[in-house]
């Protein structure tokens, strides 16, 4: 099992700090983009809580926070936080108009 993850990079630094950004800004834009398409398809944002997506913004500018000051050589992260955060504002707005 050691081999294994050695083999496909997981004890290596460089490599998860630039695959596994990538990888939860994937799901994260994957979930954004599916609940995008399901709030104008239907043209409604009933039941989805402007507070708790307000929320996820805040979290995602602080880890913005936290990889532009403690790791700013970290551009991949950086640059994932911030299309994670413009879906999300895109989510918050929509959810507004949509009300």
């Amino acid at each position: 099992m050691e081999s294994e993850l050695t083999e496909w990079g997981m004890k290596n630094a460089k490599f998860v700090g630039r695959v596994f950004p990538i990888m939860g800004a994937g799901f994260f834009l994957w979930c954004y983009i599916a609940q995008l398409v399901q709030m104008w398809w239907n043209r409604t944002a009933a039941g989805l809580s402007l507070f708790g997506w307000l929320g996820l913004l805040f979290a995602l500018w602080c880890y913005h926070r936290f990889y532009s000051i403690c790791c700013p050589t970290e551009r991949v992260a950086i640059w994932c936080v911030r299309a994670e955060m413009i879906f999300n504002i895109a989510i918050v707005l929509t959810v507004i108009l949509l009300r």
